[in-house]
């Protein structure tokens, strides 16, 4: 795809605002911090706003040897939790989180300023600076997986290289994917996979499920065909040759993704290369991923309020 095509759409300029957001967004958020270091936090949120920012903490508490960190959506929270409930929300507005939480105290990351999970909160903060135009949230997905992420860092005496995640974002490339009709997205244990697969349907109109990495070869040969593409954003490189050569009978089309080391924010960098791929797909296939056919922007909101 040529930089000259890409897509001048609400979704395009999301994703640009990542880079904006990320590198505004201030120091760990202080109450977070605190709060991680007396307790376990329970990460609260549904769809995009639960996936990445979930996936993304357990990762890197679990490369530090760490526990204190947990998720569910709001109709799922325990009667009692030890330590502090965190509303995820881009809207602010989730029904499902509200009610879930109502009468208790939480903290609430948003994605927009207001509404009534921030103004029920004990404290909150929101990521974007302006609002997004396209139907898949990306730059408040973002951004609230990196709240989340430099809080728990800040709390465990760990660092996290957000300067060489920004510098990563400036430096993806607009690729030129191959046509396909199915997608595979063999990921890690981060929620990028589930993330990208959520946003293949919503911007490019493109069925696709995401697929542990080591479930790649327990099968899936069996239902791959000409046109599908498996598309590996993770895993061992040990791994990827063996994926080549074990799926290439079934006329699937395998893609490998690959972004510098950057250290614990790298499954934020393969969201947003993700994301570039999946305009790419969505221009090829004729559409606007800015404007999908059916899809809606929010989720199950509270109206009104």
């Amino acid at each position: 795809m040529n930089p000259a095509a890409a897509p001048s759409c609400g979704f395009a300029a999301d994703c640009a605002m990542t880079r904006e957001l990320v590198a505004a967004l201030p120091a760990p958020w202080a109450p977070l911090v605190d709060a991680a270091k007396k307790g376990p936090l329970l990460l609260v949120a549904e769809g995009s706003s639960r996936l990445v920012p979930l996936g993304l903490a357990t990762r890197l508490m679990r490369s530090w040897g760490a526990t204190g960190i947990a998720g569910c959506s709001g109709r799922q929270i325990p009667a009692h939790w030890p330590g502090t409930l965190v509303a995820l929300s881009n809207s602010g507005r989730t029904r499902e989180v509200i009610e879930g939480l109502r009468g208790r105290p939480h903290f609430a990351i948003t994605g927009l300023a207001g509404g009534p999970l921030a103004h029920s909160a004990s404290a909150a903060i929101s990521v974007l600076p302006r609002p997004e135009q396209a139907v898949a949230a990306t730059a408040s997905v973002m951004g609230q997986a990196l709240v989340v992420a430099e809080a728990l860092a800040a709390a465990h005496g760990q660092r996290l290289d957000r300067a060489a995640l920004v510098a990563g974002l400036a430096a993806i490339t607009e690729p030129t994917p191959p046509a396909v009709e199915r997608l595979w997205i063999v990921g890690g244990d981060d929620g990028v996979a589930e993330e990208l697969a959520l946003k293949a349907w919503e911007t490019a109109g493109l069925p696709a499920t995401p697929v542990a990495s080591g479930l790649a070869l327990h099968g899936l040969e069996e239902v791959l065909r000409p046109g599908d593409a498996v598309w590996v954003i993770d895993g061992d490189d040990a791994d990827r040759a063996p994926i080549r050569i074990r799926l290439a009978p079934t006329g699937a089309t395998v893609i490998e993704m690959t972004v510098p080391a950057i250290g614990g924010l790298a499954p934020l960098l393969r969201l947003a290369t993700g994301w570039r791929w999946l305009a790419a797909w969505a221009v090829q296939r004729g559409r606007d991923p800015a404007k999908p056919t059916r899809a809606r922007k929010v989720g199950n909101d509270i109206a009104g309020v």
